[in-house]
């Protein structure tokens, strides 16, 4: 399965955003895409010690869609769906590939 990056591109800076978003981060993910694992899923997933705060981690879901909507609204249309994460697997990131090959670039080639 191919990863995709999910980082929202930077806001159009206006008068009315710049006035609105004083002091204000603008979000760097898309709302909904933020999972909070409690006690008992941590004990599930074997975590015994907490991961450092901007720790990468690798998490791998089996997951139902549960709802499934489309509507048009004035720019165009809007579709959502919804999924419940029914199997989880979450690990550190020692294996993960270093940012060239995410970006598709082979090391071994000039």
């Amino acid at each position: 399965m191919e990863m995709k990056k999910m980082k929202l591109p930077p806001p159009k800076k206006s008068k009315l955003f710049a006035e609105s978003m004083a002091g204000d981060k603008p979000p760097l993910y898309p709302w909904g895409l933020c999972i909070t694992l409690d006690n008992e899923t941590l004990k599930k997933l074997g975590v015994d010690k907490l991961p450092e705060i901007d720790q990468p981690v690798m998490i791998q879901a089996y997951a139902e869609v549960t709802a499934a909507s489309m509507r048009n609204v004035q720019d165009g249309v809007d579709r959502t769906v919804t999924l419940q994460i029914m199997e989880l697997g979450m690990e550190d990131t020692e294996d993960r590939p270093d940012e060239d090959e995410e970006k598709g670039e082979d090391k071994n080639q000039p």
